[in-house]
Formats: C-alpha cells, structure tokens, sequence
C-alpha cells in the first residue's frame, strides 16, 4: 500500500469524525458501537460505521507493517549487511518499531507509519534501469518478508467493510438526500481500491456540508 493511500485512511477518519460533530470511541468494536447509536440519524450511522471500520483498518495496517519490520529486523542474513543504504534502510525500520512500541495514540500513528511508508515506497518508485545493486537487495529482503502481501490483504479487509456500509446505504436510502444518493451511484461504478478510500473523502465533505 502507497503513502498516498494511507493519507486517504487518514483523511477519511479525521472528516468522518468531524462530519459526525463527536469523537469516535476507538475502544469499541464497530457492533457495540452501533448499538450507542440507536438515535442518530441514517446519515450519522453511515458515517459513524465508516470512521469506527476505518479506524480499524489504519491499527491492521500498522500492525501488518510492524510484523514486516520485526520480522526483516530478525534477518541474520540483512543485519550482515553494512552498507551505507541498507544501514539507513535497517535505521528507519527500526525508528519506526520503537516509536510505534513507545505511543499507541491513534493521531502519532499516523507519523509513525508514514515513517514505514516513506522508507519502503521509495525503493519500488525507482525506475528498474536507475536500481543500484544495494536497492535491489532491499526490495529482495521487503519481498522476502511479504512486504507486497500488505496491501492485498488490506484489500481483503476493505471488502467486507464496502459490503456492509452499500448494505445500510441502501437501507437507510429513502433517508437519504440526493447529494448522497448521487455519490452513490458513483462509488458503485468504482473498482480501484484506491478509488474508493478517495471516493469516502468526497462523501465525508458532502455529509459535512
């Protein structure tokens, strides 16, 4: 998963959270929520599913890049390694899994995984003919540790969470007005998981309208 795509997360929650005007427990699972929620409104249930789901989905994302992290940290055959690169590489990692270990706030979260991000992402943006020999052996450690598994399994984390929120959409849809409807109708054409993080930004700024 790219940067960008963890801003998204990001973005959504934080507008979710102000369009609802409350702050979300992040203590409670999305079904106790909903039941605290009985008197709100369709479009503030919609919206409190969707922060609270997402919520979720940013603690999996940092948990699978911790293990990623641990996992390559352990590597006898990466920590024989000195060159300068992977040395800043095994740096970064490291700072990343002792600042996530020492802060579980869920807004210094968002730091600490951009720290992930910025130190993996960049190897995979270099042009392949540009790959000196010490970058191509950090790609081969990230992939050796299933570095690009992170982001299909938080696809198949999203799905379940689209299920249900086009589920309570289209029961909740008679409730609804037609800025929301239309958007709708948008999102149900988008296939792009990227996409449809971004397509939530639009929706959050719409119910915030």
């Amino acid at each position: 998963m790219s940067k960008s795509k963890i801003c998204t997360i990001f973005m959504v929650l934080f507008l979710a959270q102000a369009a609802l005007g409350k702050s979300v427990d992040t203590s409670n699972s999305v079904e106790s929520s909903e039941e605290t929620v009985k008197n709100f409104t369709p479009k503030q249930r919609l919206i409190t599913y969707m922060a609270i789901s997402i919520i979720g989905m940013v603690q999996e994302y940092s948990d699978k890049c911790m293990n990623v992290s641990r996992s390559i940290l352990k590597d006898e055959d990466f920590l024989a390694h000195h060159e300068p690169m992977v040395v800043e590489f095994k740096n970064n990692l490291t700072q990343f899994v002792e600042a996530t270990e020492a802060n579980k706030d869920m807004e210094k979260m968002f730091d600490f995984v951009d720290i992930f991000s910025n130190t993996t992402d960049f190897y995979y943006e270099i042009p392949e003919d540009k790959v000196t020999p010490e970058q191509k052996y950090i790609m081969e450690v990230l992939n050796k540790h299933h570095y690009k598994d992170i982001e299909i399994e938080m696809n198949k984390l999203f799905e379940p969470f689209s299920e249900k929120f086009m589920k309570m959409f289209n029961e909740y849809r008679s409730d609804l007005d037609k800025p929301m409807l239309d958007w709708y109708e948008r999102y149900q054409q988008i296939e792009d998981f990227e996409e449809k993080l971004e397509a939530f930004t639009e929706l959050t700024k719409i119910v915030d309208d």
